[in-house]
């Protein structure tokens, strides 16, 4: 019988920190070898048990969960024939200093190339510190990461650890897709504050399993279906607060599982799940005009988001 007790993501992978490119060709060689239908199939409720199950929004489709938690074991870590190597770089925006923006990008899609506009974008908006660029291959900041790189959208809290290791205190991740149009200053400013930065969202019942929220249920006393989610797009966190220690180990724990992220907004949930275990520590930001989605009908959005006060637009991807 098929058991959901194993982590489905794993692969096979000595630990080490640093792959040479023959190595990352091996990890998306195993990544590739995962077949997740079969996992999926044995956890999605049957059309009987669908029926009853919600009356209103019913459940998402298996290709839609099929699609989301693919994302780790499909990604393009390496493409040598076309010059596609992993690259790392830390890059200095204006006068330097400790705070650390982070962005990481597989050579999937068009976020590989939305990175080359971040460093840029970031020094016209007066912003001092740091940028840290990853494409292609995998964040692997303890060498023990790389064994869980199917594990679909786990690779944030990792690529903010490889500022850590570069000696960071404080991070801000930023999705690729973001072009940043406002000094980020008052979100480091709230990490400082709180240890953290986190924005809420609610995620409707249909993109989360059944099981998933089981699991999650059962790991961290939260129920997913009646609490926010984090919207993971923007995560800033403060290494020296104990409670963002606490909250890291944790994250690696449902991280080895693999279980928990078996949805359609996978690392939405499990952050969410783990933040609603200490509210008073992890208080949602209150900032306003965080982030302007770019619509296809507007070629002036930029300009207008800029002009409104955003932090962010929010590139099509």
């Amino acid at each position: 019988a098929f058991s959901l007790t194993a982590n489905p993501f794993l692969i096979d992978f000595p630990l080490q920190e640093d792959l040479t490119p023959l190595e990352w060709e091996k990890v998306q060689d195993r990544l590739r070898s995962i077949d997740i239908a079969p996992t999926l199939n044995q956890i999605y409720p049957s059309s009987s048990s669908k029926k009853f199950w919600l009356r209103k929004p019913e459940i998402k489709e298996a290709s839609d969960f099929l699609g989301r938690i693919s994302r780790g074991i499909k990604q393009t870590l390496i493409q040598a024939s076309e010059g596609k190597i992993p690259i790392k770089q830390l890059i200095q925006i204006n006068q330097g200093g400790d705070r650390c923006i982070v962005a990481f990008a597989s050579y999937d899609g068009v976020y590989a190339e939305h990175l080359q506009t971040i460093v840029k974008a970031l020094e016209s908006t007066g912003f001092h510190g740091h940028v840290l660029i990853m494409k292609g291959g995998f964040p692997n900041p303890t060498g023990e990461e790389i064994q869980y790189a199917g594990v679909p959208y786990c690779f944030k809290i990792f690529a903010l650890l490889e500022a850590k290791k570069l000696g960071f205190s404080k991070a801000l991740w930023l999705d690729a897709a973001l072009e940043p149009l406002k000094n980020p200053e008052p979100i480091f400013d709230q990490i400082k504050a709180t240890g953290s930065f986190f924005q809420c969202r609610k995620n409707g019942k249909r993109y989360l399993l059944p099981s998933t929220q089981q699991v999650i249920l059962k790991e961290t006393g939260i129920d997913m279906y009646n609490t926010l989610s984090v919207r993971a797009r923007i995560i800033g966190l403060d290494f020296d607060a104990p409670h963002v220690g606490e909250f890291i180990k944790e994250y690696y724990r449902l991280v080895r599982l693999g279980t928990p992220f078996l949805s359609c907004f996978p690392e939405e949930h499990v952050l969410g799940a783990l933040i609603a275990k200490k509210p008073n520590l992890f208080p949602p930001s209150s900032l306003k005009n965080l982030v302007k989605t770019e619509k296809k009908t507007h070629a002036k959005t930029a300009d207008r988001a800029k002009k409104n006060g955003y932090f962010f637009l929010l590139r099509r991807h």
